[in-house]
């Protein structure tokens, strides 16, 4: 009997099974690490301000068109007040007449000419646990313009820009990573940032009303912030350095 061969593959499945728990554990072991780990990174990044994406700058002028609407109302008796009506028929009688109203329509999305981006970080180290989570401060400094003559040439019927409506819009993965330097400045004269006001579908990021911008140079934008994973930029200029 101990040389049958059922009894040899029963021994086989024993020994198999009896190898396999320990695995398991070690297994779960490893893979409840691994979960761990993948949570400190996120929720590290996140306190840090996580993977960040720069878009833009991104300059917006508002538009409006002028619009004469054909309508329609009720004839009124001068004397009476009362609304006027056919002898015959009874109905009333209306008397047409045109209104013009001045309407928005989607704005001028301009983006830079040249574009020139630098930038510098330092990274560190954060730890929980047993885990060491890389993370980095940045430091970034773009230059860039708008061809701002190119921005008539969208416009169709009537549309009028409204060039002192403009305003400068770049776009962040999370503005809580914003720390320290967030300044622009065209020449020597500096523009206040602001968030962008947050609501449904709308992005993050910072903001700035720049005047008329047919006025301004070049624009020179400073950011500090912090980030952690990976940092990427948008190429947003026609030549982009």
């Amino acid at each position: 009997m101990l040389r049958s061969a059922g009894f040899r593959f029963m021994v086989v499945g024993v020994l198999a099974l009896l190898m396999f728990i320990p695995l398991f554990f070690v297994g779960s072991v490893v893979d409840s690490r691994a979960d761990y780990s993948r949570l400190t990174i996120r929720d590290v990044g996140r306190e840090w301000g996580g993977a960040q994406l720069i878009s833009g700058p991104q300059l917006v002028i508002p538009v409006t068109e002028e619009v004469t609407i054909s309508k329609r109302r009720d004839v009124i008796d001068p004397e009476t007040g009362q609304v006027l009506r056919d002898e015959k028929s009874g109905d009333v009688i209306y008397e047409h007449f045109e209104e013009t109203t001045v309407e928005k329509r989607a704005p001028v999305y301009l983006f830079p000419d040249t574009f020139t981006l630098s930038v510098a970080t330092v990274n560190e180290e954060r730890h929980r646990g047993i885990f060491v989570v890389p993370v980095y401060k940045a430091e970034m400094a773009i230059d860039f313009d708008f061809p701002v003559d190119d921005a008539a040439s969208v416009l169709v019927g009537n549309e009028k820009l409204h060039w002192d409506g403009a305003e400068l819009r770049v776009f962040l993965t999370s503005n809580r990573a914003l720390r320290g330097q967030a300044d622009l400045s065209v020449g020597d004269v500096e523009l206040s940032l602001e968030p962008l006001p947050s609501g449904k579908g709308q992005k993050n990021g910072i903001f700035a009303a720049t005047g008329d911008p047919r006025k301004a140079g070049d624009y020179h934008l400073m950011l500090g912030f912090n980030g952690a994973q990976s940092l990427s930029v948008t190429p947003a200029g026609r030549d982009s350095q």
